[in-house]
Formats: C-alpha cells, sequence, structure tokens
C-alpha cells in the first residue's frame, strides 16, 4: 500500500509527539565535542544564533513547523536601556530551516 507523503508526514509527527510524552521526564545530557565557538567565530558567526538556528531546525525537523522563540536582549548601554525580548524565528530563518530540510535542495 502506497501512502501519500502528507499522510507519512502525519504518521511521523504523530510518532514525534508520542515520543515526547513517553520520555518527558527523562533528562539526558549531550556532550558535543567535534567543534566549538572557535569554529563558529572564525566563520563569521554569533555561537548564540548558532544555537538558536540550531534549535529552531532541530525543532522543525521534529515538528515540521516553525514556533515563535524569544531572546533576551540587554540594551544597557543606551539611555535608560534594559532587556528585552527578541523574536527570533524570522521569514530568513523559516527560509533555511525549510531549505535545510528540502532533499532537493541545492543551496
Amino acid at each position: 500500500l502506497e501512502l501519500p507523503q502528507s499522510i507519512l508526514d502525519k504518521i511521523y509527527y504523530a510518532e514525534t509527539a508520542l515520543s515526547d510524552q513517553i520520555v518527558s521526564s527523562d533528562t539526558v545530557v549531550l556532550e558535543f565535542a567535534e567543534y566549538g565557538k572557535t569554529l563558529i567565530v572564525r566563520n563569521r558567526m554569533s555561537p548564540d544564533s548558532f544555537v538558536q538556528l540550531s534549535m529552531l531546525l532541530a525543532y522543525y525537523r521534529l515538528y515540521g513547523k516553525i514556533v515563535c522563540q524569544y531572546e533576551p536582549v540587554l540594551t544597557k548601554s543606551f539611555y535608560h536601556g534594559r532587556t528585552e525580548a527578541m523574536r527570533t524565528a524570522t521569514e530568513y530563518a523559516a527560509a533555511f530551516c525549510k531549505t535545510w530540510c528540502d532533499p532537493s535542495a541545492t543551496a
């Protein structure tokens, strides 16, 4: 039986949601030692932005949708500066996630 891709996607996302419910009380620590801040900075990227986009991409790969994310931004160097919230889920970030996950994408 050949199922349409849209049905296969829904099955995948339902399985992901069920898995989340099953392991919702588990805590796992992953230490990634392949590269770190030096590589990211050397390639002229912000480590914080790298992590934010990584989390957005991971969520998109698991659930197939872009969600709102907030990042605290310090504005204390400005007159009456304080901490503000910035949205990191921009249209460019969404395009990045969709392109990254598209097996036919070339760029």
